[in-house]
């Protein structure tokens, strides 16, 4: 399934919870709206867990998404565009 995700401010904790409905249950997020004047910084935070997402960037802020899991490397996705993560 897919969840929209409002990108109204700079931070974003994408959460994975076993056994309850969380937003990092979903294979495609869709981050929409918010006036942000910065990229937003998506973490994913739990650490030991293998998920595939497709992210799209749906802002329309001109402001890029960064996606994140603890120390590892970051996934940019610019405004207007999607990427498997």
């Amino acid at each position: 399934g897919s969840v929209a995700l409002s990108n109204a401010t700079t931070t974003h904790t994408l959460t994975t919870t076993d056994g309850a409905l969380s937003d990092g249950q979903y294979k495609t997020l869709i981050f929409t709206g918010g006036d942000v004047s910065a990229t937003n910084t998506v973490t994913l935070s739990t650490t030991d867990q293998q998920r595939v997402f497709l992210v799209i960037n749906s802002t329309g802020s001109s402001q890029d998404l960064t996606l994140a899991q603890g120390s590892g490397s970051t996934v940019t996705i610019p405004d207007g565009k999607s990427a498997p993560s």
